[in-house]
């Protein structure tokens, strides 16, 4: 099996909705049924991010900016546009989360990138990774 690769985007706040996994059935008299769940229950996480950067640098000759891929890796919004574009929605990776360690994940939703800051060289508006957990 493939090598799973790690989130490494890790300056977020994390929000955690979990799973409906409790069938129920509704019957007269607001009695209601709920079925012990036979899979479990997986989250749905939440990263709210303030801003990760596109770096760039001057090329040689100092007339274009270019791509800088390698600088600050945890930050760098041009690596979490690869990973994304690598992955899509259907390819899981493994992020470490606050209080449950590490689980597996796919993106959930598409990335949708933000604007960048006014003079802000390279640092975007705050934004939101929606993420669902797979065993």
């Amino acid at each position: 099996m493939a090598d799973i690769e790690e989130y490494i985007w890790s300056a977020f706040r994390c929000s955690v909705k979990y799973g409906d996994v409790n069938p129920s059935m509704q019957f007269g008299m607001n009695w209601e049924f709920v079925a012990a769940p036979e899979a479990p229950a997986l989250k749905q996480l939440t990263l709210q991010y303030e801003s990760l950067c596109y770096y760039s640098d001057w090329d040689a000759a100092g007339e274009y900016l270019v791509p800088n891929k390698e600088r600050s890796p945890a930050t760098n919004m041009w690596l979490l546009e690869a990973f994304y574009t690598r992955h899509l929605r259907h390819k899981k990776f493994k992020i470490a989360t606050p209080g449950y360690g590490y689980i597996y994940c796919r993106f959930k939703e598409p990335l949708e990138i933000p604007d960048g800051i006014v003079d802000g060289y390279g640092w975007t508006e705050n934004f939101e990774v929606v993420l669902q957990e797979v065993r």
